[in-house]
This record gives structure tokens, sequence and C-alpha cells, in this order.
């Protein structure tokens, strides 16, 4: 499924394929935010602009959820014999949420699979590549592409995709309120007065860039990275067996303050950040994590980041709401405000 994953969504080719539907996106977040009441930028929640497709926005409350269910601390998961009990509640929760995905994931591919049938034409996305494929059976393994693999691959993607790049934009915009002076004007001195940025901007807009990393480092958008040892080994002196669960503490990694030090404004503006990144090259920031098990979906989140934050912030000057902002983090396996973002937006570049 990784493998089908990454050729049906993820490889240049079918990024470059899609790059007009994800700016069409980026413009759909610009009139959201534009057309919303007292436009208003709202974060962590359903009706918000940041979530401008309707499939996320649907299962986005299911979603949440089931992110916070999944990184609650689970006495089943240290003290295996209580296990069947579930003395917590986590697996009962996490049972609802995951069944109602289920269940809107299900009538989309039923919806597709009977649209085939009728002759529609092909729409040669992962849906119809996952079709084109059910039944075969993986000869190595026994896997085979079924409804239940179908389920299960759109519901990682969803929660993978829909909460980590809306929390990350979610933060990115409250550090910047909280700093206003790192607002950078550098959208407007390289876009100029055309009303939307684009991709091949990018490129050209290093405080962006430098933006979007500070906010990858406070804020990461996986902050416990989980990973199992393939093999018995020793690490500092600390033996490790073969099948040990290894809790790798990203959030902690990248506020260490001996590596990272207090030069927050100017640490990853070009010339100063000695070409430090977020693409598991450099171990002191791996918001995506690194190797072999690098997060599948990195090379659309780089770019879905700068594409619509860079829109938000070239198309409104925006101000925070009267009660302020709470920085305060809630645990998951996302990294999200504890209390949703509330600015007022102001169109300073118009359509």
């Amino acid at each position: 499924m990784r493998k089908l994953c990454t050729e049906e969504l993820f490889t240049p080719r079918r990024l470059a394929e899609l790059r007009a539907v994800r700016e069409e996106k980026a413009r759909e977040l610009a009139r959201a935010v534009s057309s919303s009441s007292e436009a208003k930028v709202r974060g962590g929640e359903s009706g918000s602009p940041l979530l401008p497709v309707a499939v996320a926005r649907a299962v986005f409350p299911a979603v949440a959820g089931a992110v916070v269910v999944a990184g609650t601390p689970n006495v089943s998961d240290y003290f295996p014999a209580v296990a069947a009990a579930d003395v917590l509640g986590v697996r009962r929760r996490m049972e609802k949420l995951v069944a109602w995905t289920y269940g809107v994931n299900d009538r989309q591919i039923d919806l597709r699979r009977h649209g085939r049938a009728a002759g529609e034409p092909r729409r040669n996305d992962l849906l119809d590549a996952a079709l084109d494929m059910e039944g075969q059976v993986d000869g190595t393994e026994g896997w085979v592409m079924n409804q239940e693999a179908m389920r299960g691959m759109f519901m990682d993607l969803l929660v993978a995709g829909s909460g980590s790049t809306t929390s990350t934009i979610e933060w990115a915009m409250a550090e910047l309120l909280l700093h206003p002076r790192c607002m950078t004007k550098e959208l407007r001195r390289v876009i100029g007065a055309r009303p939307h940025v684009a991709e091949s901007d990018i490129s050209n807009l290093t405080y962006l860039q430098a933006v979007v990393k500070e906010t990858l480092r406070l804020h990461p958008t996986v902050p416990i990275g989980l990973n199992k040892a393939e093999a018995t080994v020793e690490v500092h002196g600390y033996r490790i067996p073969e099948g040990t669960t290894v809790y790798v503490n990203i959030w902690a990694i990248c506020r260490r303050a001996k590596v990272w030090g207090d030069d927050a404004e100017e640490r990853f503006v070009v010339g100063r950040d000695d070409g430090v990144g977020f693409l598991g090259n450099c171990f002191e920031l791996i918001p995506f994590g690194a190797g072999r098990r690098i997060c599948l979906g990195l090379p659309l989140a780089e770019r879905m980041l700068h594409l619509m934050l860079g829109s938000l912030l070239h198309r409104f000057d925006c101000a925070v709401e009267d009660d302020g902002i709470d920085m305060a983090e809630r645990f998951g396996l996302v990294l999200s405000m504890a209390t949703p973002l509330r600015a007022v937006a102001k169109e300073v570049v118009s359509n």
C-alpha cells in the first residue's frame, strides 16, 4: 500500500500533474476566509476555512477525535494481561470513531465502483488505481486488495493529511500573530499585485520557508515517533532488545536549547541555517521522521504548507481577537492547539 500511495500520489510526476489542483485549493482557502463571517480565521473545527475540501470537513470531527484517542496513554499497552478488559475505554472510543470514518470511506468506494460499472470516465486517481487492483494477491505476503484494505488505506491518509497540515498552518499563524514583526512582506515584494501565490513562487520566498521550518521545530507535527527495533542493538550504553517499541521524543529534540540557542528570528534565514531542513537528513529537525519510515506524504505536505500559508499571508492582514491566543498544546498523534485559533483577517489583495 505504501508503494501504491507513493506511485499514485507522491512521485514527482504525479505531484506535477496535480499542481493545478493544489493551487486551486489554496485559492479556495483564500475565498473561504474572505467570505467567512467578519473574515475570521478559525482553526481546529470542521467548519474552518483551513479545511477547504468537502470530504475532509465531513470526516474532520472523527479524525480529530481519533488523533487524540490514539495518543492517549493506555494501560493495556503496558499490561497485556488486562488488554481485553479495555480498562480505560480507549478501544471502545476508537472503534466508534473508526467505524464512522470507515462508513464515509465505504460510501465513496461504492459510489466509484458503481460509476465505473455504469461507464463513467476514469479519474485516474488513487481510488481508481486501488479498484484496478481489487482481488489481486501479493504472492510473498498473501496480502489482497479488497474493501477492508482500501478503507484502511484511506483512513490512514485522511488522519495523516487532514489533521497534520491544518494543525501546522494554525500553529504558524498563531506564532506570527504573537510575533507581528515576523509577518513577512517578502510575499508582496515577490508576488506583487497578483492575487494568488503559485507553487513556482515558493523557491523565491526564503523567509516564508524559514517561518515553516521554525513552526515545525516548535510544534512538530508528530511529537512522538514510534519505531520497533528490528534487531538487538546498543545505543549509548543502553541495550534495546529486538522487538522493543522505541518512543522517540521529537518534541524534545526540536526544542533542545543546547542545539538551537535563542536566535529564533534569524535561525533558518538563508546563509545562516547551514542547510538545516526537515526532509529527514538533519536529525535535529525531524518533524516528519527520518529513514525509510519517514512520512509518506512529506513531498505533498512540503508543497501544501508553503502554498496555503503563503496564500493567507499574501491576501490578508491578520490580527488577534480580543480574547488573545492560547498556545497550550493538545497532545495526540498530531500536536494541535488545545484552544482553536481565532483571528480577524482584513483582505489587502483582492481577487
